[in-house]
C-alpha cells in the first residue's frame, strides 16, 4: 500500500494539465465491498458518456490490487496519505467535476479542498447510525454542505433529517444491482472446479470464512458426509489454509495443489466466490463471529438459504432477511445442522425462502440507474 501511494504521487506529478475537454468523474472506495457497491454507477455513467473520464481510487490493497485493470476506469489508484499537500495535489491534477464516496471513509483534508474549490460531493450507498462519528462536530457540518446523499434504507434518511442532513432520500443498495448482474451474465470458474462440483449432488459452501467460523463449522461439516463442503477462507495465505486444513476433521483437499476429497475442497484462490454460489444448495457466510459478515447478498441472489454469525447488525440487507424469514442467524454447529435438516425436511421450506428473496431482490433493485439519473441531470 505504502509503494502504490507513492507510484500515486509519482502519476500525479508527471501528468501535465491540458484542456478539458470532457466531464471528470471521481470515485473513491475504501476497499472492495464498497467497490461492488458504486461499480454499476461508474459502468452506468460509461455506457451513458463514454467521453467521460473515470478515475477509480482506493485505500484498501484488497481492492486496489484485485481492481487495479478495471477497464471501466480511465486509472485506477491508491489514495495518498490525506495531508493538505496530498488533497491539493489530487485534485488539482484531476480537476474532477465530481467526486463520489462510497459508504464511509471520508478523508478530511480531501473533502475541505473539495469544498474549497466548489466541487459538488455526493455519497451513494449511505448507512447511518446514531452513533457513528461522523454525524458530530466537525465532520457533520462538513456533510451539510455535500451536493446530495443517496442512503440505502429510509431509517438513514430519518437520522440525517434528525441532525440536520436535508439533502438525502432512500433509494436502495447499489450493490444489489450488481449481484443482479453477476447473476445474469455469469462468472467464469476453473473448469476443474466446475466438474468437481457437478459430481456432487449436494453442496455447502462456506465463503470468506475466519477461523472463528471453522470452529463452528468443522462440526457441521463432520456431521454432514452426504454434503460435499467447499470452504472459500479470507485469507488465503498458505499457513492460514495449513492450519484450515488440520482443523477440519474429514479427508480435505486444497484446491491450487491439485488434491481431491470427496468430502471438502478448500478453495484457495481469489476472485470467484460470487461465481461458485450459484452451485451451492446452502451457503454458510464468515466473519459473523468476528468483526462483522461478509457479502451475503451474492449467495441469496440465487435464492438459496443463507446463514451467518450474530455479527451481522450493521448490515441493513442481512437484517432484513433474517427478519423475513429468508436468511438465518446461527451461534453455533446445531443451529446450522436445524437449517439443514429443514432444509431437507420442512415442507414449503426451499420455496419459502426463494420466493422470500426474490420479493427483496425486485423490491431494492434500481439504485444504480437512480444515481445515475441524479448525475447525469446535475453534469
Amino acid at each position: 500500500m505504502i509503494k502504490g501511494q507513492q507510484e500515486t504521487i509519482c502519476w500525479l506529478k508527471s501528468v501535465k494539465p491540458g484542456n478539458r475537454t470532457t466531464k471528470v468523474i471521481w470515485m473513491h472506495c475504501a476497499s472492495l465491498g464498497e467497490f461492488e457497491q458504486g461499480r454499476m454507477v461508474l459502468e452506468h455513467l460509461k455506457k451513458q458518456h463514454p467521453e467521460w473520464k473515470i478515475y477509480l481510487s482506493f485505500f484498501s490493497p484488497s481492492g486496489y490490487e484485485m481492481r487495479k485493470n478495471w477497464e471501466t476506469a480511465d486509472k485506477v489508484f491508491y489514495l495518498p496519505t490525506d495531508t493538505p499537500a496530498h488533497a491539493t495535489l489530487l485534485i488539482d491534477t484531476l480537476q474532477p467535476d465530481l467526486f463520489i464516496l462510497v459508504k464511509y471513509d471520508f478523508w478530511w483534508n480531501i473533502i475541505r479542498y473539495l469544498e474549497q474549490k466548489k466541487i459538488p460531493v455526493i455519497l451513494t450507498a449511505a448507512h447511518f447510525t446514531e452513533n457513528k462519528y461522523y454525524l458530530r462536530r466537525p465532520f457533520l457540518s462538513m456533510i451539510k454542505k455535500w451536493k446530495y446523499i443517496f442512503a440505502i434504507q429510509k431509517e438513514s434518511v430519518d437520522i440525517a433529517l434528525h441532525k440536520g442532513i436535508q439533502q438525502i432520500e432512500a433509494v436502495g443498495d447499489p450493490r444489489i444491482d450488481r449481484v443482479l448482474s453477476i447473476k445474469s451474465h455469469g462468472t467464469e470458474l476453473p473448469e476443474r472446479l466446475v466438474q468437481i462440483i457437478r459430481s456432487k449432488p449436494k453442496v455447502i459452501i462456506y465463503g470468506s470464512v475466519w477461523m472463528e467460523d471453522i470452529k463452528i463449522i468443522k462440526n457441521v461439516i463432520r456431521d454432514h458426509p452426504e454434503y460435499f463442503h467447499i470452504v472459500v477462507p479470507h485469507d488465503i495465505r498458505p499457513d492460514n489454509i495449513r492450519q484450515i486444513k488440520n482443523e477440519i476433521p474429514v479427508e480435505s483437499a486444497v484446491f491450487s495443489k491439485n488434491e481431491e476429497s470427496s468430502q471438502c475442497q478448500i478453495f484457495d484462490q481469489i476472485g470467484y466466490l460470487s461465481g461458485l454460489y450459484k452451485y451451492a444448495n446452502l451457503v454458510y457466510i464468515g466473519g459473523g463471529f468476528g468483526k462483522g459478515i461478509h457479502n451475503t447478498l451474492e449467495p441469496a441472489v440465487y435464492g438459496i438459504p443463507v446463514m451467518m454469525g450474530p455479527k451481522h447488525q450493521k448490515f441493513a440487507e442481512a437484517t432484513e432477511n433474517i427478519q423475513a424469514g429468508n436468511a438465518f442467524c446461527v451461534y453455533e454447529a446445531d443451529d446450522i445442522n436445524n437449517i439443514i435438516h429443514a432444509y431437507e425436511e420442512a415442507a414449503g421450506f426451499r420455496q419459502k425462502v426463494k420466493e422470500g428473496l426474490e420479493v427483496y431482490f425486485d423490491k431494492h433493485k434500481g439504485a444504480s440507474e437512480k444515481i445515475v439519473g441524479y448525475i447525469c441531470s446535475q453534469l
